[in-house]
């Protein structure tokens, strides 16, 4: 089949179908060509832009499912359960100090909230409206109330460097790493640090603000009752 000998692009051929036959209609591609302006002709001719190295030029691990991966999916499992279950005590929390009772209405209103922050926000705002800071013993809940909505609102950027920044490895090393090469600013903040132990400092923290949550609200409910002791929480 014969190609077209102008000097301008190459383009390909448009066919016609005649009875079977495939006729190339170099004269329809001559006068569409004659047609492109300057701009679009340099713009034809420039050269495509760099595209970005494959995990395999790079030389990453591409399969999570490698042994090595398996302690950080262990470690990363167990600090997102133990941060879920924390949110579940907290929702039972703004269930009591939302005055008890009937808990449809209180969890109806606290599980139609899909965002953590706007949950502990809310149950920030049911203890502000009913616990009577005249009345020392209340006074003294909503200080703990309220420190606990600051240590967990203090966990939460943990959290999601924990949820969201990505770990790499390489083919070659059993090494595995936050992947901050490319500028991801959570992998960042974890670059440097025992990524194990801040799993893990997550999942312990998690689960005491959870113990110490539900023992709070007992105190609460119990109007007689001696308010907890606060827990100590894992250093960094």
């Amino acid at each position: 089949m014969n190609r077209s000998q102008g000097t301008g692009p190459k383009v390909a051929p448009v066919l016609t179908h005649q009875r079977g036959e495939h006729h190339m209609a170099n004269d329809r591609v001559r006068s569409d060509l004659r047609g492109l302006n300057v701009v679009s002709a340099v713009r034809l001719a420039k050269p495509s832009k760099p595209r970005p190295p494959t995990r395999k030029q790079l030389g990453l691990e591409p399969r999570y499912t490698a042994r090595k991966f398996r302690p950080y999916a262990l470690a990363i499992g167990e600090a997102m359960l133990s941060w879920n279950d924390l949110h579940e005590e907290l929702g039972m929390l703004f269930w009591t100090v939302s005055g008890g009772g009937f808990g449809n209405l209180p969890l109806g209103i606290w599980h139609s909230i899909t965002n953590d922050r706007a949950k502990r926000n809310i149950l920030m705002g049911a203890a502000r409206a009913s616990l009577n800071q005249s009345v020392e013993r209340e006074k003294k809940a909503f200080e703990e109330v309220k420190w606990i909505f600051d240590k967990v609102g203090e966990l939460a950027g943990d959290r999601n460097a924990a949820t969201h920044a990505p770990l790499s490895s390489t083919l070659t090393t059993s090494d595995v790493f936050p992947q901050a090469g490319f500028g991801n600013r959570l992998a960042q903040k974890l670059d440097g640090r025992d990524v194990l132990a801040e799993y893990r400092r997550l999942r312990d923290t998690a689960i005491r603000l959870r113990d110490y949550c539900g023992r709070l609200g007992d105190a609460i409910a119990r109007a007689r009752a001696t308010l907890p002791a606060r827990p100590k929480l894992p250093a960094r």
